[in-house]
């Protein structure tokens, strides 16, 4: 397993309850920090854009964004999350990660299980931005597989 940064997200629902997130990811150098710079300030946009809690925090290295207030919207529950399912693309090994306080408005009218992927919007934003940032455990690069509303009792 080969060395790799870690980046982690919280995120308060409408109680003011908290929870997280977070991903592998390059470990910063020198010579990648403005376009590791870059590529978490798009991830961190797309997944804040994904779900409607309030932003509470992010971590990556010795980066470290601070806020302390709660969601206003009474639909931000840290128990409504999103389940992103993805594959290492060189090993094929699967894995998850979840996004909590979901936005169901971006489920698929057509498919209301699952996140409506290949309008161009929010959930392809999203997308484009955990793969180019995220690493899977061994530190390969990712391929979302799909992304399901889930229920978690926390």
């Amino acid at each position: 397993m080969g060395i790799k940064g870690r980046f982690s997200a919280t995120f308060s629902d409408f109680d003011g309850e908290k929870a997280n997130t977070g991903v592998h990811c390059e470990i910063l150098s020198a010579a990648n920090y403005d376009a590791q710079a870059t590529l978490r300030t798009a991830f961190n946009a797309a997944l804040i854009a994904m779900q409607i809690g309030e932003f509470q925090s992010s971590q990556y290295g010795n980066v470290s964004v601070q806020s302390i207030s709660k969601s206003d919207d009474a639909d931000a529950q840290r128990e409504r999350k999103w389940r992103v399912d993805y594959h290492d693309a060189t090993t094929f090994k699967a894995y998850r990660i979840e996004i909590p306080c979901a936005d169901s408005s971006l489920l698929d009218p057509q498919d209301r299980a699952h996140a409506e992927i290949g309008d161009a919007g929010v959930v392809d934003a999203f997308i484009a931005a955990f793969e180019a940032y995220a690493l899977s455990e061994v530190g390969n690069a990712i391929v979302v597989d799909e992304i399901t509303m889930v229920g978690r009792n926390v």
